[in-house]
């Protein structure tokens, strides 16, 4: 599971993106706020309380793009996500560090974790975890960018930007498809 290899990223400036649709889906994991521009999925978050709220962010980080609020796309995406290796386009916009980041997250293979200091020395800069953790709780795109997947040296969790109870529930998920169980037969309670 994780995105395709024939999955396309594309990058912009946030101000450069005019249209966006989005919507608000279940999943096999709870609640999801998704949004996609004409050049891919540009938000994908997971909703513990107020979807208002979660909207309001997305308005944020979006100021001069037209919302459309389109719940039944919201539903197609969501159940393409969570396929085996869906084939989806990603818009990302950042820091070319950030950048850097989040395509290093998406080596880690699914059903895995990694480090932050693991992550700063695939990117030949050992010694910038603090770096690469500011850079991972930026990422926009939950779960298909996998930044559940990196924990501390030391093992433990290291948070998460939708919560460290998402981020288990996450790895929970991953963990019982990765040994074999079918998770889309049986998803993780609500978030």
């Amino acid at each position: 599971m994780g995105i395709a290899s024939q999955s396309t990223i594309h990058t912009t400036l946030p101000d450069e993106i005019s249209s966006v649709s989005f919507g608000i889906s279940p999943s096999p994991l709870g609640k999801i706020l998704i949004a996609r521009s004409p050049l891919g999925i540009a938000h994908l978050s997971f909703i513990e309380g107020s979807e208002s709220a979660r909207i309001r962010s997305l308005r944020a980080e979006l100021p001069k793009a037209r919302l459309t609020r389109n719940d039944m796309l919201a539903e197609k995406l969501v159940h393409r996500v969570f396929q085996t290796a869906p084939e989806v386009d990603l818009h990302l916009w950042g820091t070319d560090f950030q950048l850097k980041t989040w395509k290093a997250l998406l080596d880690i293979p699914f059903g895995r974790t990694s480090t932050y200091g693991q992550i700063a020395r695939n990117l030949h800069v050992p010694g910038s975890a603090r770096a690469v953790g500011n850079a991972i709780g930026r990422n926009r795109i939950a779960y298909l960018i996998p930044c559940h997947r990196i924990t501390r040296q030391n093992g433990s969790l290291g948070g998460y930007r939708w919560g460290d109870r998402c981020k288990i529930k996450l790895l929970e998920w991953e963990k019982r498809f990765h040994t074999g169980s079918n998770p889309l037969a049986n998803p993780v309670s609500e978030l």
